[in-house]
């Protein structure tokens, strides 16, 4: 999507709230603010909860496969050192 797009899509003229060669390439400013400057009270609290419950997932599932290969590796490497089954838990 270009820059003109956006801007004619989020109905931005150059002069209005952001600068939209900013925001969509990157700027500070989202380009969901530029698109919508006036939400209604309350979405910009649920926006924030949502954003937190999905860096809450993520960072959960990213912190169970890092134990899952951490758990792999260790058991690989117990194999190649000792011979035997690593042991098991109770």
């Amino acid at each position: 999507m270009s820059v003109t797009e956006v801007r004619r899509k989020c109905n931005i003229s150059r002069g209005s709230r952001g600068n939209p060669e900013k925001v969509f390439r990157g700027g500070s400013e989202p380009i969901a603010d530029a698109c919508f400057p006036a939400a209604a009270p309350g979405v910009a609290e649920c926006a924030q909860m949502l954003r937190k419950l999905l860096w809450t997932g993520l960072f959960s599932a990213l912190g169970a496969a890092a134990a899952m290969g951490a758990h792999r590796t260790a058991a690989g490497i117990w194999k190649l050192a000792t011979g035997e089954e690593p042991p098991e838990r109770k």
